[in-house]
């Protein structure tokens, strides 16, 4: 969740509130180098955009559409300035949202990284900045992190010689130690940094990505405990705008897990006898029913260790049961694998957040799937929603009506001259 550190639980209610109901907000678009130092705002030319977050991937991207008709955002490679745009800079994208209960704005950071696609079409400039982990996919050279090492401590080493990386957010409580050394390097994929952190966090029960400010985040899954965020589709304060769309699978109806470490370990977890995918409840005649995920994963030895880890397996499988989608008022603070909650008439269900696309200026998030929730530059131009897009509609609906006139006279002499040629006819006849 990302939220300013120091806030308090008052605060945080008042932020909450104002996100149930309407509110005022606005956005800020800012240029940064590398080192995320800042170099100057492009907020007032932003005509629209949005930001994707995606469990599975890189958490965060950015697609914006600026308004430039003067050209000054040019980027040129061989351009010094500082006020130039290219892929040697980061963008970062902060709503602010007026709480009135606070008598102040609340800025919130929803996206930091690089920039990686730059396309100009006349006026229209459409950026993609990528996450800041799209930095640590790549080949670097031979780095070993040696067996017995802390994984926290090995996972913060990788990010930092490797990547450059100086921001973390990181749990000192965990005391798990590599069972075997980490290596990056050139090459295969696998050993590229990120993958190699990811890897690490799965296996402590852990979450590594990059959250809006630009820092590196580990945290632990969370399969228990209360929603962050609750959608509600029939409260008189309801977030959801559509009906919630809920789909299972037969392949992901798992009941049972069991996962398999070295020497030959290993431990298993069901679900629970009450629950509705429990093996009892699924069978037949007192016969159980059971559809097992298994995982082999080498960094476990111990049977505590293994059955620690098939619980994790199985109530994160019952989270992920039901695929959800709807559409609903956005909420800025969520990050990719937080525990929402949404309530409907029909149902209710309790579900881990893997993709949803964010507005930056208007309009609603879609949460479950990606989509476009902006309007591209070039419709905004030709709706007339800036000032040199209600000239060119002007134009264009004037060169509409000569065309449509111009259409009309031909019509008109196409039938005098059927007239004339018939009256001649009749003429010699």
């Amino acid at each position: 969740m990302t939220l300013p550190l120091e806030a308090d639980p008052g605060e945080r209610a008042a932020l909450f509130s104002t996100l149930r109901s309407h509110h005022r907000h606005g956005t800020e678009i800012h240029v940064l180098n590398m080192d995320l130092d800042p170099l100057r705002q492009i907020s007032r030319v932003t005509l629209d955009g949005q930001v994707n977050l995606n469990a599975e991937g890189i958490s965060r991207s950015l697609q914006l559409s600026v308004w430039d008709p003067n050209s000054v955002l040019h980027f040129d490679t061989g351009d010094p300035g500082d006020g130039t745009l290219f892929h040697d800079n980061c963008l970062r994208a902060v709503k602010r949202i007026w709480v009135p209960e606070l008598a102040r704005a609340w800025r919130i950071p929803v996206f930091t990284g690089p920039v990686t696609m730059l396309s100009r079409t006349g006026d229209l400039l459409d950026i993609e900045a990528q996450g800041m982990e799209w930095r640590a996919l790549t080949d670097v050279p031979l780095h070993v992190e040696k067996k017995g090492k802390r994984v926290v401590d090995a996972i913060e080493s990788i990010m930092r010689e490797c990547c450059g990386e100086r921001r973390f957010r990181f749990p000192q409580e965990i005391k798990a130690r590599l069972q075997k050394d980490a290596v990056c390097g050139e090459g295969d994929e696998d050993l590229w940094p990120w993958n190699v952190c990811r890897r690490l966090a799965r296996s402590i029960n852990c979450q590594i990505y990059y959250d809006g400010r630009g820092v590196c985040v580990l945290r632990r899954n969370r399969v228990s405990g209360s929603p962050v965020w609750t959608f509600r589709a029939y409260h008189r304060r309801a977030t959801v705008t559509d009906p919630v769309k809920f789909e299972t699978a037969d392949e992901e109806l798992f009941n049972r897990a069991k996962v398999t470490g070295k020497f030959g370990v290993w431990g298993s977890a069901r679900a629970p006898a009450k629950h509705r995918l429990s093996p009892g409840r699924m069978g037949r005649n007192g016969v159980p029913w059971r559809h097992t995920i298994i995982e082999e994963n080498e960094d476990i030895k111990t049977e505590g260790e293994a059955r620690a880890r098939a619980k994790h397996l199985m109530n994160r499988q019952l989270d992920e049961m039901l695929a959800l989608s709807f559409t609903a008022l956005p909420v800025y603070h969520l990050d990719p694998g937080d525990r929402c909650r949404v309530e409907s008439r029909e149902t209710s269900a309790t579900f881990v957040l893997r993709e949803a696309s964010i507005p930056l200026l208007a309009g609603t998030m879609s949460v479950g799937f990606q989509k476009r929730v902006h309007m591209p530059a070039a419709k905004q131009a030709a709706s007339g929603r800036t000032k040199k897009g209600r000239k060119q509609l002007r134009k264009h609906r004037k060169e509409q009506r000569q065309e449509r006139r111009e259409r009309r006279k031909e019509r008109r002499e196409k039938r005098q001259d059927k007239r004339e040629r018939r009256q001649e006819r009749r003429r010699r006849s």
